[in-house]
């Protein structure tokens, strides 16, 4: 049996997993999971984004699967960001160890606290970022936070946060920081 919980517009909320896995899932987002877990593996589906905190378990590995990407997650806490209206998705890790595997990629690359990947869903080209993490889910807590962002990232942000498209006029440099 697998259970959705799906976020609304305007909404955000937390589920506790079968295995004691906390999981927020932001506005407009959803997590397919299964009643129960298998022996073998514990594996999540999310579209939208999500913020994990993983219970260790070494002998049942946890994957969290979008169409592009999978993370194999070694008992830690990230963010993670897929919505299909979005160019890209990432992946940023606050504490503890993920390997981020891409579609039809031989290996994975793993991730150390503070740093975000960014992939392009299109070319497939990624980035890698040192970054304050603890930013980057500061939404749990109702809060958005920007530091040295591009103004077009900012505007689609405040857009999405409060449901709204953000208009500018005149010649405004939306590459500005």
């Amino acid at each position: 049996v697998l259970n959705n919980v799906i976020m609304g517009k305007d909404s955000k909320g937390s589920i506790t997993l079968p295995d004691g896995t906390e999981v927020w899932l932001n506005s407009e987002s959803k997590l397919t999971y299964p009643e129960n877990f298998s022996k073998e593996a514990r594996v999540v589906k999310l579209e939208g984004e999500g913020y994990f905190d993983v219970v260790r378990n070494p002998k049942v590995p946890f994957y969290v699967e979008t169409n592009e990407m999978r993370v194999n997650v070694l008992g830690t806490q990230f963010d993670m960001k897929n919505y299909p209206n979005r160019a890209s998705m990432e992946t940023t890790l606050l504490s503890g160890k993920v390997e981020v595997h891409f579609k039809d990629a031989l290996s994975g690359i793993i991730l150390k606290p503070n740093q975000k990947i960014s992939i392009n869903k299109a070319s497939g080209k990624h980035e890698i970022k040192e970054l304050d993490a603890k930013n980057q889910i500061l939404w749990i807590n109702d809060q958005l936070v920007f530091s040295n962002e591009k103004l077009s990232d900012i505007l689609q942000s405040i857009g999405f946060w409060y449901g709204l498209d953000v208009i500018t006029e005149g010649k405004v440099d939306l590459n500005q920081r």
